[in-house]
């Protein structure tokens, strides 16, 4: 059994490494853990006979197999060192402290299963020991990482220049090495939606893959696999509550976001661009407000499917689009006050 021993001395305790950061954490090649010293001698060292049972040593075993990726050290750091051994006081054992190790442990963030067993370890004179296993399964490892459509024979509709670029932008990365951080992975795949969103691909849905490597231990592939889905197109755009200017009028000071028409092939017209609305609903706002229309206010579109194409590649759909226009307002007088160099009427 590989094992570490822990132990009083405060010496050891002033030289304890620092916390390592987990989602940054970049993992060395696996290392055996050593450790805990068992060849006590039964005449000098033996606890008075009167002893309770003493915490005789801890051990760190790591499963599937009794390696670590991470220096034993950084582990035995968090463990109370608090075990009896050769020149350290005897330790009453003491239930609470393997449950406050055990915490901070699992608090590392490297673990995907942690458990304690308690082993019976009388000394050679019958005082009852307490060899205490802790038992840690480490995450899997990041080894490869791509960019798939989920049908073999269709391409990716956003190149991955574009999805790692914007990732190197928000400071999203999935290192190499890593352990596996699910938050990030979200994160990730939040990123393509968003690129895909942008292209007009509103149904698409990404689907994180985790495989074992073959004949790799806690080693993945991860894969995005991406169905871009139907490519949203606007077939009509209708609005509701605006009296004073007609639907026309209104789908004509749209510019992101225009209805399909014949000359779209060249101008790319149609698309639905869900991140360009707001800019659109600026629009026509301005356009009640240079209309007298101070207070009118454009919300977001409902969006209603109406067909889609025989091959399923792109989904027509209609926006229907709220509109506040509220009272229109004309100037009664105007007033300059509070001139004194300058004649009001100047």
């Amino acid at each position: 059994m590989a094992v570490v021993c822990l132990g009083l001395a405060s010496s050891a305790a002033a030289q304890t490494p620092p916390r390592p950061t987990a989602p940054s954490l970049t993992v060395p090649p696996p290392q055996q853990v050593t450790g805990c010293a068992t060849s006590e001698d039964p005449t000098s060292r033996l606890p008075p006979a009167d002893s309770p049972p003493l915490y005789r040593c801890a051990e760190l075993q790591f499963h599937p197999v009794n390696e670590s990726f991470v220096d034993g050290t950084t582990y035995a750091h968090y463990l109370s060192p608090r075990s009896s051994r050769l020149n350290a006081t005897w330790v009453p054992f003491d239930e609470k402290v393997i449950l406050g190790d055990f915490d901070k442990l699992w608090r590392l963030g490297y673990l995907d299963n942690l458990w304690v067993e308690v082993v019976d370890d009388p000394y050679p004179n019958g005082v009852p020991g307490k060899r205490v296993i802790f038992h840690l399964e480490e995450r899997a490892r990041v080894k490869v990482v791509d960019y798939a459509p989920a049908d073999p024979e269709e391409k990716l509709k956003v190149d991955v220049s574009k999805i790692e670029d914007q990732l190197r932008q928000r400071n999203i990365t999935v290192r190499l090495d890593s352990f596996v951080d699910d938050a990030t992975i979200r994160r990730v795949v939040g990123v393509i939606r968003e690129l895909h969103i942008e292209d007009g691909y509103l149904y698409s849905t990404i689907e994180p893959v985790k495989r074992e490597l073959a004949g790799q231990v806690k080693l993945i592939h991860l894969t995005f696999n991406i169905d871009a889905g139907p490519k949203a197109q606007i077939a009509e755009v209708v609005f509701d509550g605006n009296e004073a200017y007609d639907d026309g009028k209104l789908r004509g000071q749209l510019k992101e976001n225009k209805p399909r028409s014949w000359l779209s092939f060249i101008t790319s017209a149609g698309t639905y661009k869900e991140t360009k609305w707001e800019d659109d609903a600026q629009l026509v706002q301005e356009f009640y407000w240079n209309k007298g229309h101070a207070r009118a206010r454009v919300g977001q579109p409902q969006i209603e499917v109406v067909r889609d194409s025989d091959d399923g590649k792109k989904r027509w759909i209609r926006l229907r689009v709220p509109v506040d226009e509220g009272p229109k307002y004309n100037v009664g007088k105007f007033e300059i006050t509070g001139t004194e160099t300058v004649k009001p009427e100047f």
